[in-house]
């Protein structure tokens, strides 16, 4: 087979008239490489023995130990769904995903007053948010433009979530939290896809995803000081996502 011939089979295969004539009715599969990266705020409650400290350092305390973080990640999904296309060339369809995230960011200051109050008083705090996976069951409105379809996503994802803070005082105060859990938002975003031949498409989605916040509390470390009575910190942690991706699907 010469060069020439490559070509023109080439052609045959990305030709948007072959694949203009295929309709997006039916199911697919699919996976594709994502980016995603978000916002997690963490807001920290002093109780129980912080009430007989001063005013000045319980908030000189939380305003270091609540902090933003952005975790970011290159990950990648599976994804299949069911499409109809009707006469008017409106699309709807339903998908259901799962996608390796691997974002993650975190937080360790030195050594830091907290209040210019207590000089003499440091704390070294930490934060941190980790998301590792996601299930994501999304429909979709669209229209064909043959060969390109774009369509907006609305669904609800499900994501592995790990937060985590810790404080470590010059005068021996050592406390650490994390909890681990699935958290549940709602998703939106736009996407775009490009029919390849009548099996295969490449695709690419925007998505935003607005999680409900994750709750915990820290505990002592072994050998901590003032252990007795309680000094209690318990977070409430915000996490959203943003989310890249470009992918193939096979339609059978």
């Amino acid at each position: 087979m010469n060069l020439k011939s490559v070509l023109i089979a080439a052609a045959a295969i990305l030709s948007p008239v072959a694949a203009s004539a295929q309709d997006w009715t039916g199911y697919y599969l699919g996976a594709e490489a994502t980016r995603a990266q978000g916002d997690s705020s963490a807001d920290v409650t002093l109780g129980g023995q912080w009430s007989s400290e001063s005013a000045a350092l319980r908030n000189g305390v939380t305003a270091l130990w609540s902090t933003e973080l952005e975790p970011d990640g290159f990950g990648g999904a599976i994804f299949g769904g069911y499409n109809h296309e009707m006469s008017s060339g409106m699309v709807i369809g339903f998908e259901a995903s799962y996608a390796f995230l691997n974002a993650e960011a975190s937080r360790l200051t030195p050594q830091t007053v907290a209040t210019s109050t207590f000089p003499a008083l440091t704390y070294s705090v930490g934060n941190s948010a980790e998301i590792n996976s996601a299930f994501n069951l999304r429909g979709r409105l669209g229209y064909d433009f043959e060969p390109l379809m774009a369509y907006v996503i609305v669904g609800y994802s499900w994501a592995d979530a790990t937060f985590g803070a810790e404080i470590l005082s010059n005068g021996g105060y050592s406390k650490i939290g994390e909890s681990s859990e699935s958290v549940g938002g709602v998703t939106w975003g736009l996407g775009g896809a490009w029919r390849l031949n009548p099996n295969w498409s490449v695709r690419a989605e925007y998505t935003r995803t607005e999680y409900e916040d994750g709750e915990f509390a820290t505990t002592y470390r072994p050998g901590s000081t003032f252990t007795s009575p309680a000094y209690t910190e318990t977070f409430s942690q915000d996490l959203s996502l943003d989310t890249l991706s470009i992918g193939f699907t096979w339609h059978y």
